[in-house]
Parts: structure tokens; sequence; C-alpha cells
């Protein structure tokens, strides 16, 4: 072969070796839509997903548990605060049952109306349910005032403290809620630098309404207290009255500590709140 001929299949060759590989084009067939309909199907549904998802509390106080749910929280206080404590003091929790306090309000309501003589008898609270009074040294005082005490803002957050004073040797918190203050002082006693913390106690007695919850049944007794309630009232006249789940009410009779040393035995039962 000769030199030249043998010079151009040879730079040929190279030529071809070194040139860029050539992928090759398919063209889209426009009539086969099932891949964008599946992306389309699948795009859209994550996108839902994503609207209707709840957003997730990613602040400080995300993984705090309380003893009451937001939800329950925001139901408190209520229209008839006296009532929304006598329904909570038939139960074990810190806010009232809503269920309980619609029967409460319901049956107290249906009492008053057929017996007009228990219309004055309210429940007599041991505190307001509202305010608690801590004791803690001054350094744990200076930093709740001045806002460095981080320990307690997740439950000043979730149980919606509204304000927060320091007296000479005690602090006042008062809430938003109304809630059971011997389990609320419970949990805020246990926070660093705080000695107790305690309900807003009342002094003396007074008139009251106890209330029992028996399945369907709700026991009621209406103490009308008098004579010296500063001191604890020496005086009581009972009225007791059930209640079913269509509000009918029946009386059961009443009994007098000023004309009879021996009570029945519903007095015992259900007449000591």
């Amino acid at each position: 072969m000769p030199h030249d001929l043998r010079v151009m299949v040879v730079t040929s060759a190279l030529l071809v070796m070194c040139s860029p590989r050539q992928t090759k084009v398919v063209p889209r067939d426009d009539t086969d839509s099932s891949s964008d309909t599946d992306d389309k199907i699948d795009t859209d549904t994550d996108t839902a997903v994503e609207d209707t998802q709840t957003p997730i509390d990613t602040g400080p106080c995300a993984n705090f548990q309380g003893q009451a749910t937001p939800a329950e929280i925001a139901a408190t206080p209520r229209a008839d605060t006296n009532l929304e404590a006598l329904a909570r003091s038939m139960g074990t929790t810190l806010v009232a049952d809503q269920v309980v306090y619609d029967r409460v309000v319901q049956d107290v309501g249906n009492i008053r109306s057929q017996y007009p003589d228990m219309s004055s008898i309210t429940y007599f609270e041991a505190d307001d349910g509202q305010v608690l009074l801590i004791g803690a040294d001054s350094a744990t005082f200076a930093n709740m005032e001045s806002g460095k005490y981080p320990a307690w803002d997740c439950p000043n957050a979730l149980y919606e403290m509204t304000s927060f004073s320091v007296h000479s040797f005690y602090a006042q918190l008062t809430f938003e809620g109304s809630y059971e203050m011997e389990l609320l002082g419970s949990e805020y006693s246990l926070l660093p630098g705080v000695d107790y913390a305690e309900p807003n106690r009342r002094v003396g007695d007074g008139p009251t309404i106890c209330s029992t919850e028996d399945g369907p049944t709700y026991h009621y007794v209406f103490d009308n207290a008098y004579g010296d309630c500063f001191s604890g009232c020496i005086y009581h006249d009972f009225s007791y009255f059930t209640t079913d789940l269509n509000g009918t009410v029946t009386f059961h009779g009443m009994w007098s500590n000023s004309i009879s040393v021996t009570p029945p035995s519903w007095v015992q039962q259900y007449g000591q709140c």
C-alpha cells in the first residue's frame, strides 16, 4: 500500500475513535401519556397531604406535657364559674369535665327553678381557682421579675398565666382559667428555687352545694349554713335532691342540726364536701 494512502487510513481510524459518543434520541410518543398522568397524580396527592397536615410545634415547649390539653385549657373559664368550680370538685383533674359541667348547670338550674329557696345557695369554693401563692428565695423572685426564669415559661404559656407580682415574702401568679389549684400548686412547687406553691385559700365557711356523681344519677345536697361562718358556721339546714339523665329532680327531704343531733345517712354520704 502506498505510504500516503496508509497515513490517510490510520488518520481516519483515529478520528473515529476520538469522536464523542452519540446518544440516540427517541422521539416522544405524545399518545402515551401514562407517565405524565402518574406524575401528575403523585404530585397532586403529595400536595394535598401537605396542605392538610397540622403544623408541628417545634418551639422550646413542643414536648412539654402539662396536666391538661390546650383544648381543655381553652374551655375555661366557663360562663358560670361557680358551677364550674362545683363540677371540678367532682373529679380529679385540673380542669372541669365539660360533660359534668353541662349536667351540673342543667341540674342546679332545674332545682332552683322548682325550689326557689335554693336559689340563694351557691357552691363555697375553698379558693378562687385562679391564683397561686409562691414562696421562693430572693434571687429566684428577681429572675422571675426580670424574665430570666425559663423554668416556668412552658407551664405559664400552657396555663395562660396573666399576671405576676412579688410581695414582701411571697409572689402571686394569676391565671386566665379556673383550675384545681392544689394540683397546679403541686406542679409549680417542683420548679427550681421554689419553696412552695399553694392556692389562695378563702377564710371561714358558708352556704354551699355538695354534688356526687353516681352513674346516671347525680346527688345534690344544698347546705344553707349560717351563724358565725367566719369561724366555720354553727347551723346547717340540709336539703337533698337527686337528678337523672332527663333532668328530672327528686326531693328526698331536709335535715337541720338546729333541731336534731342525729343526721340521716344521706347527710353523711352526700352532704360533706
